[in-house]
């Protein structure tokens, strides 16, 4: 047996340590998978700050935060105080899976864009999307693989003992 291994190996390798720790260690996975969301969440709010700053020079001007009241609760509504993160949960039966979403009811404009009346009333203007989550998901895909090596290392040091 030769000591190479090609790219594919190890990754091979790594989902199957994956998939082991999944099946011994559960509730470490999901923790684990909650701690990635909370990250995600982090990296997210900071580009709708960076996309929502208006100054050339990048100073947060995103305004104050803004509440209406549901049910007898208040709520928080502007765009940055809206993102959370849901628990974790098994996708398709086989991998856990946690989402970081934007609950404000205006976050949809703000990421995909939209039309809105420009000085003359007969005439469209297209405002466009700013892309913020996917933005933010670009920026925690190289992090993950991180977390996950760092994750795997800690599984495979609490087993041997």
């Amino acid at each position: 047996m030769s000591g190479n291994m090609s790219a594919d190996d190890l990754v091979e390798f790594s989902k199957e340590l994956l998939r082991l720790g999944q099946e011994q260690f559960p509730r470490k996975t999901k923790n684990f998978m909650q701690r990635a969301g909370n990250r995600q969440l982090k990296i997210a709010r900071e580009q709708y700050k960076d996309d929502l700053a208006k100054d050339s020079n990048k100073k947060t001007i995103y305004g104050k935060a803004r509440y209406k009241t549901v049910n007898g609760k208040r709520k928080r509504i502007d765009l940055v105080g809206s993102l959370q993160r849901g628990s974790a949960y098994i996708y398709q039966g086989n991998e856990y899976q946690v989402r970081v979403k934007n609950k404000a009811p205006h976050a949809h404009l703000f990421e995909h864009g939209h039309k809105t009346n420009a000085v003359k009333p007969n005439k469209m203007k297209w405002v466009p999307g700013r892309n913020s989550m996917g933005k933010a998901a670009r920026k925690f895909a190289n992090e993950y693989s991180d977390m996950a090596d760092a994750f795997i290392d800690e599984l495979l040091e609490s087993g041997l003992k």
